[in-house]
């Protein structure tokens, strides 16, 4: 919504083989948003694939995410079972499959970098050996390194903000602004006119629909104070006073059930300890659930989330969190009418043979 002109310009960047563009700006001003968005814009240019990797979680992760790609789109191609994530990257770059002469380009979206000198010392490590088909597109708040091919996204124009307002806040948005235009021209210039903190606002319009813009108003004004208190006490959210605020309009209505959150975690000794106890009985809200000892059905829930991520929200476009909430629901209503029960087929022998050769290949390495 009214991010035209940069999607053009990062099309534009895109181009060349071998490219590489940043796109940066604070917290909430959509830049996760518009790289998904030229994504799905140019799914028949971008054949080889469109891989997103989540910066935020390390080289490690972002290594282990590409493999698990890598795997499950071309499993014609072997990878080894006995190499760590970390060192497969170039491989998987080098035996990336192609069709066509020259090879079909393929987008590498590196989400929410930290952009400091680590974070530029990690990129250069995953994308080391990198061939000229891929692309490669980071969004991150800092700003970008000197000399890069850079698209800073500020805040929406007025004009857009309305129209994003309106279009998340359900069937009759467009009239509810209309009608308290004034109202709904100072609630945007109070979010900051960031989409997110838009969308958020939109998304309390929707689910009532006998709110007054004017009333929204008031209640995001009442609280400024509390968000700015919530920045000064947790500065890693990186967000401005606007997204906090309308997080926090988001938040207030919602029942105890829904302001819950499930932990599902391992029996590592730490959740254990005396200070992990007190922090969660000072936060009735977190739910731990313990895995059983020696269980790997925690393996079989991220392959069910991974089902979901590939067959109805990847390749998917959504106007709001509730149509995609709507989605999702009819998505796991259809699968489980004809689903089966996750089978694991590795036999016992196999995985001892695993075990067996990475035993050998560190076998005297010294650490």
């Amino acid at each position: 919504m009214g991010r035209a002109a940069e999607l053009q310009r990062l099309a534009d960047l895109l181009a060349p083989e071998g490219c590489r563009v940043y796109l940066t700006g604070m917290g909430g001003v959509g830049k996760s948003e518009l790289a998904v968005q030229h994504a799905y814009d140019h799914l028949e240019h971008y054949r080889g694939g469109i891989v997103r990797l989540d910066a935020r979680q390390g080289l490690s992760a972002m290594a282990a995410q590409l493999v698990t790609f890598f795997r499950g789109h071309f499993p014609a191609v072997a990878l080894p079972d006995d190499t760590s994530p970390t060192d497969l990257p170039p491989l998987c770059w080098s035996q990336w499959p192609a069709s066509t002469n020259p090879p079909e380009p393929v987008l590498l979206l590196l989400d929410d970098q930290r952009g400091v000198a680590h974070g530029y010392e990690v990129e250069r490590q995953l994308f080391q050996g990198l061939p000229p088909r891929f692309r490669r597109l980071i969004t991150q708040r800092e700003i970008a390194p000197a000399g890069a091919q850079v698209i800073d996204l500020l805040w929406l124009r007025r004009d857009s903000a309305l129209e994003l307002l309106a279009l998340q806040a359900g069937e009759r948005g467009k009239g509810r602004v209309e009608e308290e235009e004034s109202d709904a021209d100072e609630l945007c210039a109070e979010a900051g006119d960031l989409p997110l903190a838009l969308v958020l606002l939109g998304a309390r319009l929707s689910g009532r629909p006998d709110l007054r813009l004017s009333q929204l108003l008031e209640d995001l004004l009442a609280k400024g104070a509390e968000a700015k208190a919530l920045q000064q006490a947790h500065p890693e959210l990186g967000a401005p006073r606007g997204v906090v605020e309308a997080l926090l309009i988001s938040w207030e209505p919602l029942s105890d059930a829904a302001k819950s959150l499930g932990l599902i975690i391992d029996n590592y000794c730490t959740h254990k300890h005396a200070k992990v106890k007190a922090w969660l009985a000072e936060r009735p809200q977190f739910h731990v659930h313990f895995t059983p000892s020696y269980s790997s059905w925690l393996n079989q829930v991220e392959r069910w989330f991974g089902i979901i991520t590939e067959r109805m929200i990847r390749r998917g476009s959504f106007r709001s969190v509730k149509e995609l909430i709507a989605r999702i629901e009819t998505f796991v209503a259809n699968f489980n009418k004809g689903s089966t029960p996750f089978m694991w087929t590795a036999t016992a022998d196999s995985i001892f043979e695993k075990i067996q050769r990475l035993c050998v290949r560190i076998s005297g390495a010294g650490h």
